[in-house]
C-alpha cells in the first residue's frame, strides 16, 4: 500500500479513495434494508426517487457493492484484515443509522 511520511499508514490520496468507497457502501445497505420515508416540500420529487430506488438494490447488487468495497480497500492498502474491519465498521454504522431513522 501507499504510505505517507511519519509513522506509516495510508497516504492522503489513498485515504480519500478508501473513505469514498466506504461511504458509498452505506447507501445500498440502507436502501436494501430500510424503507425510505417519503418527503414533502419543494425537494420531494428529488428525494422520493429513493423510494423507487429501493427496488433496484437487490441482494446480489448489495453483495457486489460489498465485494467491490472490500476489493478497493485491499487493492489500495494490501491488507484483507483491515478491509474487513473497515467494511464491518461501515456496515455497523449503517445499521445504527437505519435503526435511529
Amino acid at each position: 500500500g501507499s504510505t505517507g511520511g511519519g509513522g506509516g499508514g495510508m497516504a492522503g490520496g489513498s485515504c480519500l479513495l478508501v473513505s469514498h468507497a466506504l461511504a458509498r457502501l452505506s447507501a445500498p445497505y440502507l436502501l436494501h434494508f430500510y424503507p425510505y420515508v417519503e418527503e414533502v416540500g419543494p425537494k420531494a420529487p428529488y428525494y422520493n426517487c429513493l423510494i423507487r430506488a429501493r427496488e433496484l438494490v437487490t441482494t446480489p447488487r448489495l453483495l457486489v457493492a460489498l465485494m467491490t468495497c472490500l476489493g478497493i480497500v485491499v487493492y489500495v492498502h494490501g491488507d484483507l484484515g483491515l478491509a474487513v474491519m473497515l467494511v464491518a465498521m461501515t456496515i455497523g454504522g449503517s445499521v445504527l443509522a437505519g435503526r435511529m431513522g
